[in-house]
């Protein structure tokens, strides 16, 4: 996803330390598709087996309610999902179904054989968010005071572009650390959120108009790699 080694070979050689608590009064724009995939492969075998269970739901709840935890109590998340397949991808679409098909054929051998690591290393490959979750997801914020939900025409990254220049959110947060939003020229991106609220962040001058706020955290609250 993005620029291949944009992220390691620039972003992250830039950063300064700074905290997410800092961000007073802020709309933070979210592309939720990190949280998705990290909640759908806490929950992989499951939901490939179509085994009754709302792991996913919570994981992603864990990671909902520890970014409004740090948060200042004056800022406010702004969570675009992905909305229709991009017709210009549709070839990469078609690659990555050939690939999760392929996974799930390995996770089942895998499954029969009795070797559960290995079928979950092929389930997690193979996982899908089902639509019932991402309805899920635009429940769940409804009832959050300070989060808004947004599905996106088509990626959410594209939205959050328009979003920002139309003055809706100040600051974009990569969930799934995607590159493509320097070249969409967004002045304000946070990447890489940790569980401390430690936040580092990049200066005008490195992309002329692209400011990058990079957070780590710690593991803790479930956010972490």
């Amino acid at each position: 996803m993005g620029i291949k080694g944009l992220s390691k070979n620039v972003i992250k050689q830039a950063w300064r330390e700074g905290r997410l608590q800092d961000l007073h009064g802020e709309v933070v724009g979210v592309d939720a598709a990190g949280w998705v995939v990290k909640a759908v492969q806490a929950n992989a075998r499951e939901l490939c087996l179509e085994i009754d269970s709302r792991l996913h739901q919570a994981a992603f709840a864990r990671m909902l309610q520890a970014t409004m935890h740090l948060l200042p109590a004056d800022a406010s998340l702004v969570l675009v999902l992905d909305g229709a397949p991009w017709p210009l991808k549709a070839s990469t679409q078609t690659a990555r179904r050939s690939r999760r098909e392929s996974a799930m054929v390995q996770a089942m051998e895998a499954e029969v054989a009795g070797d559960t690591a290995t079928a979950l290393k092929y389930f997690k490959r193979a996982v899908t968010a089902p639509a019932e979750f991402i309805s899920w997801i635009i429940a769940e914020c409804s009832k959050q005071p300070r989060v808004r939900c947004v599905v996106a025409p088509y990626e959410a990254d594209a939205q959050l572009a328009w979003l920002e220049r139309a003055g809706e959110v100040t600051v974009v947060y990569s969930a799934a650390e995607d590159s493509d939003f320097i070249v969409y020229g967004m002045r304000r991106v946070i990447y890489d959120v940790r569980a401390d609220g430690r936040v580092g962040h990049l200066s005008n001058s490195l992309f002329g108009v692209v400011h990058v706020v990079v957070i780590t955290w710690t593991t803790s609250l479930g956010l972490g790699r």
